[in-house]
């Protein structure tokens, strides 16, 4: 299954990339393509600004076009930009799981409520 992994960034500590590897590494340890976006080019150096649009903008395309679930790390919905990739996702009738649910029920893992 390919996954959009989705969480905060810019509130977090070296953009929350140890959140994002460890996170990728259990979804990707179950067989999953995962599409990171603190793995993607200029993503740790996107703070604010034209760097961030793009950065969320590049996300978007992969998710809107490759993605079959988002999930989404601990502390998201104070994240402006998670919400963002999660109503997204919603609109486009992908699914949206929380981590911690995805790990343990896969797909039949409920569904995060929105918004």
């Amino acid at each position: 299954m390919r996954i959009y992994l989705s969480g905060p960034m810019r509130s977090q500590p070296d953009m929350g990339r140890g959140a994002f590897a460890e996170a990728a590494a259990a979804l990707r340890a179950d067989g999953h393509d995962v599409y990171v976006p603190t793995e993607q080019p200029g993503a740790l150096q996107a703070r604010d600004g034209d760097a961030v649009r793009r950065a969320l903008a590049d996300n978007l395309v992969w998710l809107c076009v490759q993605a079959d679930a988002v999930v989404v790390l601990p502390g998201w919905r104070t994240s402006r930009g998670t919400k963002a990739e999660a109503a997204s996702a919603k609109a486009l009738a992908i699914p949206v799981h929380e981590l911690e649910d995805f790990l343990l029920d896969g797909l039949d893992a409920d569904e995060v409520v929105w918004p």
